[in-house]
């Protein structure tokens, strides 16, 4: 069985979570991306988009959640 960690260093793995990205609304996605892979300070991704940094924490939060139910219901097969 595959491990959760190696998915990003396969091809199908990667796919999964490129798709799992494109499904959150834009803004989810722009402050996820942000954050995780540029490794923004939240402080400064509030400025960048003009959002206060209680609302950048909420959407960060709506991005997680979402990402872990897609990369579960994938799991149990239901995609």
């Amino acid at each position: 069985m595959e491990q959760k960690s190696d998915q990003a260093s396969n091809p199908e793995g990667l796919a999964r979570i490129e798709a799992a990205l494109a499904e959150l609304p834009q803004m989810q996605r722009q402050i996820f991306l942000a954050r995780c892979v540029y490794h923004m300070e939240m402080r400064e991704i509030a400025r960048q988009t003009g959002l206060s940094e209680r609302r950048v924490h909420i959407y960060m939060g709506r991005a997680i959640n979402a990402l872990v139910r897609s990369v579960i219901r994938h799991d149990q097969g239901d995609v």
